[in-house]
This record gives structure tokens, sequence and C-alpha cells, in this order.
């Protein structure tokens, strides 16, 4: 680790000396928290607030910046980079670190060449080693020889699936949907290899490792509300519901360690359990007026997800700690829309609220608030033209300490044409994200946090589509696609 290997005392002494403290003024941060947590900083490419959340969030830099134990407070001020960058900069601070670390490292080998005399190493014949197993796959680690495992497991699992409808004209219909499926662990879950990059982080295997069962329920509820006016024109109202429920026995995760004394991190896949996620959502769609061109659809949905996962920080042998990690969504939608002859119009507004909670991890994200509005335009123009335009804004909140906001407008639109006389032919001309504003953004969830993921994407681009359909007397069809990206 590069944390043990920085003669931190020399460090001190070199920096208290660029800072000048005598003259203005002593740094009450000592020389270790701030130059790792520079080192952190430059490595991963971070801004000044990025590196106080993921010192905050991770106990293994902390353990770099020289914390005597894990704490969930920031470490510093954000502010402190920028005074620190003014007094000593960059290029002085990399240069001191660097030589510092080689004036380490050939103090340590003078010392190691020391302990074994001047006898050892210099024997004619080496002892001859043990015949190797050529199949053999053995790793070392600070320890010694890593146990040779062999990938290889037989699995027996069974996928089972129901379905239940029942519908009746005054009560509505009401599905039921069942399963029970299992996942299988992956072939590297089972293997022991050490990181190349840095020999002390280990990647253990687990033999012993279950195959993941999923218990899931879903149902569905459709009803069409019927009435009838004074002049019995009739009136179509539709509400759905629908419940999604979920376990998981023994889900897989990795328990991470890390030991404060050989410095060696370790991860290993395991079991865990408890596992289980659950949504429930609703819709309702009236019109507004007497023509029923105007229509109105509410919906609102809650999800939750609760998974857990394990660590270690400390010795290796000591108790696991469990971080139970529990994430809420809840969202409701108004969309109003318009129906006419030849147009189809609608605008529709989300607002979600994110809340994410775990036991030990200091990045909980609490009471997030996003929105989402959608403008779409269904157009039948003159000689047969489809229009079609979509417009998406978007306005995230990110995940650092700035607690700073994402906006996003994205537009696309469409022209299609259908010739022929059966109308067999249909060529499409579309534009896709004019405003290339599409940063390849997204959220996933995982055992502690939501993370933001930003993906290279095609951007702005334009298509043209053609499509044949042959029709024989059998009613077998064949599509033709041919796409032109420009």
């Amino acid at each position: 680790m590069l944390g043990d290997l920085l003669p931190w005392a020399e460090i001190e002494k070199r920096y208290n000396f660029k800072l000048n403290n005598q003259v203005k003024g002593a740094g009450n941060k000592p020389a270790r928290l701030i130059i790792g947590a520079m080192i952190i900083k430059h490595k991963l490419n971070l801004g000044d607030e990025e590196t106080i959340q993921m010192i905050q969030e991770n106990p293994y830099m902390q353990y770099m910046c020289g914390l005597p134990e894990y704490t969930t407070k920031p470490v510093f001020d954000p502010s402190l980079f920028v005074t620190i960058r003014k007094r000593i900069s960059e290029e002085e601070l990399n240069d001191m670190t660097v030589s510092l670390l080689k004036e380490q490292r050939i103090k340590q080998e003078e010392k190691r060449k020391d302990e074994e005399g001047p006898d050892k190493g210099n024997s004619p014949e080496p002892p001859s080693p043990a015949p190797a197993n050529p199949d053999a796959q053995e790793f070392t680690d600070s320890k010694g020889t890593l146990p040779t495992l062999t990938p290889e497991r037989d699995y027996i699992y069974v996928d089972l699936k129901s379905q239940f409808r029942f519908s009746t004209d005054k009560l509505g219909t009401l599905r039921f949907y069942g399963d029970i499926s299992h996942t299988l662990p992956d072939i590297l879950s089972l293997v022991t290899y050490p990181d190349m990059a840095d020999p002390q982080y280990i990647i253990y295997g687990n033999e012993a490792l279950k195959k993941s069962t999923k218990y899931n329920l879903r149902s569905s509820y459709n009803k069409d509300l019927i009435s009838y006016r004074a002049d019995s024109s009739k009136v179509t109202r539709q509400l759905s519901a629908n419940l999604n429920v979920a376990f998981i026995e023994n889900d897989f995760t990795n328990l991470m360690t890390y030991d404060r004394v050989s410095g060696e991190v370790t991860s290993t896949p395991i079991n865990v359990p408890g596992n289980w996620y659950g949504s429930l959502g609703t819709n309702f769609t009236t019109p507004l007026d007497r023509s029923q061109r105007f229509w109105l659809d509410v919906s609102a949905n809650a999800h939750i997800h609760h998974t857990n996962s394990y660590a270690v920080v400390g010795h290796k042998d000591e108790q696991p700690m469990l971080n139970s990690n529990y994430l809420h969504a809840y969202s409701a939608k108004v969309k109003p829309r318009a129906k006419f002859s030849n147009i189809d119009a609608s605008i529709a507004y989300e607002l979600t609220l994110e809340n994410n909670r775990s036991t030990y991890i200091a990045g909980n994200n609490k009471e997030l608030w996003q929105h989402h509005i959608q403008g779409r335009l269904t157009w039948q123009l003159p000689w047969s033209l489809n229009f079609d335009a979509v417009i998406n804004y978007q306005n995230y909140a990110a995940y650092h300490a700035d607690r700073k906001r994402m906006d996003w407008l994205i537009m696309d639109f469409s022209i299609e044409r259908y010739f022929l006389k059966g109308k067999n032919l249909l060529v499409e001309i579309s534009a896709h994200d004019l405003l290339n504003e599409n940063t390849g953004f997204t959220r996933m969830y995982d055992a502690t946090s939501l993370t933001n993921t930003y993906n290279n994407t095609l951007g702005r681009y334009a298509m043209l589509s053609v499509k044949y359909r042959f029709a024989t007397k059998k009613k077998l069809l064949l599509y033709i696609l041919g796409d032109v990206y420009g």
C-alpha cells in the first residue's frame, strides 16, 4: 500500500518548511492528511468537493490520510485545497513526494541486505525447486503462496413460473404472476488471483458459493369505469394498479477486508441473505370534456430496495461489519393530452423523491428531488406524411458534496410515409438529440448507494430507414430493413 511506503515524518518536515508556518501561521491539519488527500485528488482526477466526499465514504482512503479510525464527517473543508495550492504548487508537491519515496525505497533495500547478511544469496547452486504442476496456477501474497482452487462446481436448479387470471365485467381484471428462478455464480468468483498492479490486493475465490434463488410475485389490476351522460353518450375511464415483490435468497456480494498491519486488501465473493425489493404503482385516465378530445393521465409509484453488504477494516480476522442499505423512491406523474382528427399532443411532468440510507456509509443521499418533463406531438400532414416529435427535459441532482444539478434538453423528431398500393414500403427520416446534450448518463442502485455513470454515446445523429413488406397468400410477412446513419 502506498500509505505504508511513504516516509510521513520526513514529508511533514518538508511540508511545513514549504508552508513557512513560522511566518504565516501553524497549520492545524496534519501533513499526512493534506498530502494524502492531494494524492487521492490527483490520482483519481477529482474536484475539491468530490475528493472530500470520496474520502468521507471510503475507509481505505481515510487510512491513507492517517486517520486513526473510520469517521463519517468531512476530513476538512474543500476550500482548504485553494489555500494549499497558493502556498505550495502541484509540481513542488509531486517532486517532494517522489524524491522521498525513492529515498525510502533505497533505505528499505539497504536494510533488507543488512538483515540477509553477506553470505546469503551467494550460494553457487541454489536449491532445486519442487517439480511444478503445469496445470496449477499459484499466486503469492505477503505471507506466501495462496491456495490453488479448481474452478469446477455442479449446480442443479429448476425455474418455475405460474400465472392466474380472474376477470369480470363488474370487478375488472386481476392477474397474478409467480416465478422462482436461480442465478449461478460467475466462474471467476471461484478463482483466487492478485491484482497484477498491486500484489497486496487479493481477489479470493469462494468454491462454497451457493446458487442464488429469487422468489418473485407480480400482480396487476385493470378496470374500465363506464358511465353514461344524460344524452346517452358513453364515457370510459381507466383505472390500473400493479404490485411487484421479490425476495432473493443467497444473493451475491463481496466481502472487503483491509489489514492495517500488513496493508493487504482482499475481496471475497459471499452469499448474503435478506435482500428484497418491492414496487407499487397506480394509474388513472379520464376525459376532461364532453367531446373526449382532452384527457388527463395521473399516476403514482413507490419503490423500496433493501440490500446487505459486509466489510472489515482493521484486521482481516475481525468480525465483518454489516451495512444494511435501504433505497426509497417515490414519484408522481401528471399528463394532460389533446386528441384531434390529425393531431395528438401531450405534455407530462414527473416528480421523483429519492432517499438512500445505510448503516455505516457516510454518503447517504437524503431527499433528492428529480424532475422530468416530456412533450410529444404526432401530426398527420398532407401527402400522407406522419410527423412525430419528442422533447425531454431532465433535471437530476448529482451525488457530490456540492449537490450540483444536471439539466438536459433532448429533442428527437421523425417523418415517415407509406408508398405503393398496399402500403408495403415505408420510408422514415429521423433526427436524434438535436442539441447534442445526451451525455450517456445512467443511474444504478448498488448495495451502498446510488451511482451516476457516464458512457460514450453517439450524440447528435440522423437516420434513414427503409422497410419493405412482402405478403404472400399464406400471410407470411418478411421485412427488409435498411438503415443509413449520418
